[in-house]
């Protein structure tokens, strides 16, 4: 016994650590827990793949290749399917995130240690797992995973750059090839790295640095070839699989994304683009305590005209990492849709604590007046932008703890106006007031403030998302429960008109990764319309008695399938008995709007309606016309062709 209490008392720091992350897993389980889950679609595609892969080690959408995301996060919630009931399952998912996000305070505790006494690592690093938008335990998310593995990028990024070794380099390059096989924002990261080492390999004061940038570029990736061998050789590991998996159809993972980011640079509105990034800017300020990010910026200052190479490296690495990040996270989303997500730049949220608490610590920094001055007045501008410029959270229990508890102010008697005003006029105190903090004592008062007002937005969001999450449970449960009732199992869903959450809720509550859909109608979901579920009771009604629409003729039967529609925008097709219905005959109305979705190339557009009620129309251009039926397998090769 003494022999173990002599082991504890000489390592305490390590045992105090994992004493923290014990608890600190264990809070976020037990609360996360206790959240209803109902899927936004992103939630449908990890789920769908992460069953498939358990089950058959295949990565599997709707009975398709999942060409639409990357599939580490899968992977990683793939043995929760052990469960049977899909309770047990989610239930399972929120203990894995619960862990593996938690598992960040390890690299930002390794960072922090480096510059600062063990206590305040410590303290550094429990405020970056529980305060914040840290509440993506209880959602099917990449970023229980993304934001762990950032954190480890950050701490062997600056291990590399001060120590060079090869071993580190490589265990960065499998890093770095893991968060680009989990999160496309990841590339920020990446890029970050190359201006680090491009920076770090420049010779200060030589002459025709400018001429010389290709070879500072050249000798900077061939010093650090280790870290992209390994990048490369981790990242096409995975391609490889995709190119020879039979099912893929060759698209590249967000794809819809790739384009709009690519469109967002070749269109650059600097307008746009300065409006955006001073809103993100101001949102990581208020998401990270109110106030101190300008502290944060301060440092920064400091730290790169340090002689130590640690501090310095330090002090570039946050600069650089902030703008890259940030500068993704216009172009990738609100530059272009108009909406706030801290999921893209929240892995920020460490590195402006370490910052602010380097300089709490220091000795009072003297700094130019008219520098601070300008850094003050620009985080209030930004947090003013955040609140006020025209902007809204993209979906609500998901992207900004204190942006949905503003919008839940109403509920308790404040004006939305209100609440960011009082918002505004304490960031901006806090602000001005930590220029003057030279106390110890005032130090640590300032800093129980921040935990105690971000934990108080933390709990407001898990309590809000909680009463969110449960009503819209309610309300899609028992859809999702006569769909299934109604459909023989592997469904077959033809994504056309069917609302985007009923396909994926189906999905997801039934284990059907299997289910057949058609891959085109995919990428055009609809968004949520305003369904009634008086309406998806006619649906079953239908469904039931198998009564023929005019939607496809009565006639019209193929390969065991029969077509069926309310005109409550749900479509559906039912599995026959039999695998096989010999084709004899068929008839396609295209006197519908329905059916206008079958048409393919070579047909003009609607001629009608005319007076006395005569039905639209279309006519075939020329002497062929296409039309798209489904035949169980996009890659069959079966065609159809007819003359009229």
């Amino acid at each position: 016994m003494s022999t173990f209490l002599t082991t504890i008392t000489k390592n305490r720091h390590l045992v105090l650590l994992l004493l923290s992350y014990c608890i600190a897993s264990a809070l976020r389980f037990v609360i996360s827990g206790s959240i209803e889950w109902t899927n936004i679609p992103d939630e449908a595609w990890y789920a769908s793949s992460a069953n498939s892969f358990f089950e058959t080690f295949e990565l599997l959408i709707g009975g398709r290749f999942n060409s639409f995301g990357l599939p580490l996060y899968s992977v990683l919630i793939s043995p929760a399917y052990f469960f049977e009931d899909m309770m047990e399952v989610f239930t399972a998912i929120k203990f894995i995130n619960s862990i593996v996000m938690c598992s960040a305070m390890f690299p930002v505790f390794l960072l922090a240690k480096r510059f600062m006494p063990f206590l305040w690592a410590l303290i550094v690093s429990l405020l970056s797992v529980i305060i914040g938008p840290m509440f993506y335990t209880f959602r099917i998310m990449a970023e229980s995973l993304h934001y762990p593995l950032i954190m480890w990028i950050f701490y062997l990024m600056h291990t590399s750059l001060i120590r060079e070794k090869k071993g580190i380099d490589v265990i960065l390059g499998i890093m770095f090839g893991f968060a680009c096989l989990n999160k496309m924002s990841s590339l920020a990261i990446v890029v970050s790295y190359v201006v680090l080492i491009v920076i770090n390999s420049s010779e200060p004061g030589r002459v025709g640095r400018l001429e010389r940038f290709p070879i500072i570029c050249f000798r900077a990736l061939l010093r650090y070839r280790h870290v992209f061998i390994a990048f490369a050789i981790t990242v096409l590991s995975y391609m490889f699989y995709r190119a020879t998996e039979a099912e893929s159809t060759g698209a590249v993972p967000y794809d819809y994304l790739w384009r709009v980011f690519i469109r967002n640079i070749s269109d650059l509105d600097i307008a746009k683009y300065l409006k955006w990034f001073l809103i993100y800017l101001g949102q990581l300020n208020l998401s990270t305590g109110l106030f101190l990010l300008p502290l944060s910026v301060f440092m920064v200052g400091w730290l790169c005209k340090s002689d130590r190479k640690e501090e310095k490296i330090l002090g570039l690495l946050s600069v650089v990492v902030m703008v890259c990040v940030l500068s993704l996270a216009v172009l990738q989303s609100g530059y272009n849709l108009d909406r706030l997500t801290e999921r893209h730049f929240f892995v920020l949220t460490p590195l402006v604590f370490i910052l602010a608490v380097l300089w709490f610590l220091g000795p009072k920094k003297r700094i130019g007046e008219v520098w601070w001055g300008i850094i003050c007045f620009a985080a209030i501008i930004a947090s003013w932008s955040a609140l006020f410029l025209e902007s809204r959270t993209a979906c609500h229990a998901c992207d900004s703890a204190l942006f949905d508890s503003l919008q839940s102010a109403k509920a308790r008697g404040v004006s939305q106006f209100a609440a960011k005003a009082i918002v505004l006029v304490l960031s901006s105190f806090l602000i001005l007031f930590t220029r003057f903090i030279s106390n110890r004592w005032m130090i640590r008062i300032t800093v129980a403030v921040v935990f105690l007002f971000m934990t108080t937005i933390t709990v407001s969001a898990y309590y809000g998302s909680s009463r969110y999450l449960k009503r819209l449970r309610k309300e899609r449960r028992p859809i999702v429960e006569w769909l299934s009732d109604c459909i023989v199992s592997p469904a077959n869903i033809v994504l056309m008109g069917v609302p985007r959450r009923v396909a994926t809720d189906y999905i997801i509550w039934n284990r059907d990764s299997y289910s057949k859909m058609l891959w085109q109608a995919r990428e055009r979901l609809e968004r949520p319309s305003g369904f009634r579920f008086e309406d998806f009771l006619k649906v079953k009604q239908v469904l039931n008695e198998e009564n023929s629409t005019y939607f496809v003729s009565p006639f019209f039967r193929y390969s065991g399938v029969s077509f069926v529609n309310s005109g409550y925008g749900l479509e559906v097709y039912k599995k026959n008995n039999s695998e096989e219905i010999a084709l004899t005959g068929f008839f396609l109305d295209f006197g519908t709007g329905y059916t206008r979705q079958l048409l393919k190339k070579g047909w003009r557009g609607n001629e009608g309606p005319y007076p006395g009620g005569w039905p639209t129309f279309v006519w075939a251009l020329g002497s062929k016309a296409e039309i798209d039926v489904y035949v169980g397998s996009l890659a069959s090769g079966k065609f159809l062709s007819f003359r009229a």
